[in-house]
């Protein structure tokens, strides 16, 4: 599966922060991955953190989950609607979020709240070569890009917190970070498999 296929839609709350500041930076690796690779850097610590009002949406189209990867802030719900020509049955039995959805035909669409913070692996038990990914992450201030690209979060309120990089094939690192007002910081993460 290319794990490349995916959708994200950037939830840093559109609302501006008095005292706050961003935080940019590049992820690499000197290990061997087999395509180019996505990775996810987010913001935990946040007190209250917003979540999006915003529905995500994972569609069965094709006997595939599209997008297969995406990511979510815990406490937001994901659409999963069959836009397919046949039926499926979504189901998780990973720890953050172990769900069944039954068999529902093409036109019909349930949804799933994702409460806590993790990876869910998503299947279809009728269609075993149905697989795809959700990270579930704590707060609304995360953002996606490719290993030795340049990431950017902006609009953090002030204050010390842990930055998480998560990459499907490496270990979760977690960083501690200092946002102050109106200043960037800078990181230069690397991510091992161990």
């Amino acid at each position: 599966m290319n794990w490349l296929k995916f959708s994200f839609v950037a939830a840093i709350t559109s609302a501006s922060f008095a005292n706050a500041g961003t935080v940019s930076g590049t992820v690499t690796t000197a290990e061997e991955l087999k395509t180019e690779s996505a990775v996810v850097v987010w913001i935990e610590g946040i007190e209250d953190p917003k979540i999006p009002e915003t529905e995500a949406s994972m569609s069965q189209i094709g006997a595939q989950f599209s997008p297969a990867f995406m990511v979510v802030v815990a406490g937001q719900s994901v659409d999963m609607p069959n836009d397919d020509d046949i039926a499926h049955n979504v189901f998780s039995y990973s720890k953050p979020k172990n769900f069944n959805l039954g068999i529902y035909p093409k036109g019909q669409s349930k949804s799933v709240k994702f409460d806590q913070p993790g990876v869910v692996d998503v299947f279809c038990s009728m269609h075993k070569s149905m697989k795809a990914k959700i990270l579930v992450v704590g707060s609304p201030f995360y953002n996606s890009s490719k290993m030795g690209k340049e990431f950017e979060i902006k609009d953090i309120p002030a204050g010390d917190y842990e930055l998480k990089v998560w990459h499907k094939d490496l270990t979760l690192k977690s960083v501690p970070i200092q946002i102050t007002e109106d200043d960037v910081s800078a990181v230069e993460i690397t991510l091992t498999k161990e």
